[in-house]
């Protein structure tokens, strides 16, 4: 089941992504130029955004003409999210793997760092897969995946995160030059 509190940041993710310009707008008054460019990206070329019902691991299945991703949106206080820490986020973890891989499609997990004001709160990190067609491989080589603790823990550091901005900026940029 979903908290109350994180669906308002499915939908705030949902909004960005599908280019929604008062969403678009409103997250990124604030920021520097470099970071509200690439949420602009948004609005030029939008995704189709469903948000995923039940308990797949998955908050939103982000679609477009080049691109397909299973999104699992999480947020936090803190910097650094242990996925490991319950046995529920480790089963989710696992869930995507298990359904991902047949599909050959690449998992992003997107984190949201709470309270952040004047820059992007967001961060995106791959799930690695294998066995991706080589322009979903390309985009897995440019996002950060989980950290693992000396204890064996997966862990999400909002640092070592790639921004939304830049990711979207990425993502339009392979789109102009074909090679997606």
């Amino acid at each position: 089941m979903v908290r109350r509190g994180q669906n308002v940041y499915e939908r705030e993710l949902k909004e960005i992504l599908c280019g929604k310009r008062e969403a678009v707008e409103a997250m990124s008054r604030n920021m520097p130029e470099q970071e509200r460019e690439g949420y602009a990206c948004a609005m030029r070329i939008p995704f189709v955004v469903v948000r995923a019902a039940g308990s797949l691991g998955i908050d939103l299945v982000a679609l477009r003409g080049d691109f397909a991703f299973p999104i699992e949106v999480k947020a936090s206080i803190t910097k650094r999210m242990r996925l490991s820490r319950n046995r529920r986020l480790a089963e989710q973890r696992d869930e995507l793997v298990t359904i991902c891989t047949p599909a050959r499609v690449l998992p992003l997990y997107a984190l949201r760092l709470k309270g952040v004001r004047g820059a992007d709160p967001w961060r995106v990190f791959a799930l690695p897969m294998d066995n991706l067609p080589p322009r979903l491989k390309t985009i897995m080589k440019r996002i950060p995946t989980f950290s693992v603790t000396p204890a064996g823990n997966f862990l999400l550091d909002w640092d070592s995160g790639l921004k939304l901005s830049d990711f979207l900026r990425y993502l339009e940029y392979m789109s102009e030059r074909g090679q997606s």
